[in-house]
């Protein structure tokens, strides 16, 4: 199969949303990114289809080459920022657990005096 105009337009589809996606995450823009990525699906998915019963051409798949790098190299990009997001909320999460425990062991005890005994 040779690249349509439509396919092409998809794939050029595919790389904008991607570069969008990226930049969305380097700004912490995340329910705009949550939206970029509902269309990013659904071109994959019209993507599939049309490729699904008419595989592209190695030549095709040459031509789509650097389209194709940017995309792999714009996800890793992604995937690493997510995770380093991921771990950074795992942090918040732990930090307001610990600060929860402590205030309801503070306020269990609110309101007793403690003297130490003679032994």
């Amino acid at each position: 199969m040779t690249i349509t105009p439509h396919l092409l337009e998809n794939y050029q589809q595919l790389l904008s949303s991607s570069q969008q996606m990226l930049r969305l995450v380097k700004e912490g823009q995340w329910s705009e990114l949550i939206n970029i990525e509902i269309s990013y699906v659904n071109t994959v998915e019209a993507l599939m289809r049309c490729t699904r019963d008419s595989p592209l051409s190695a030549k095709s798949i040459e031509n789509l080459r650097p389209v194709l790098r940017q995309l792999l190299d714009n996800e890793r990009e992604i995937t690493l920022l997510l995770e380093k997001r991921k771990d950074e909320l795992n942090q918040l999460i732990n930090q307001s657990n610990r600060q929860q425990s402590l205030m309801s062991t503070y306020a269990s005890n609110s309101g007793l005096v403690m003297v130490p005994r003679d032994i």
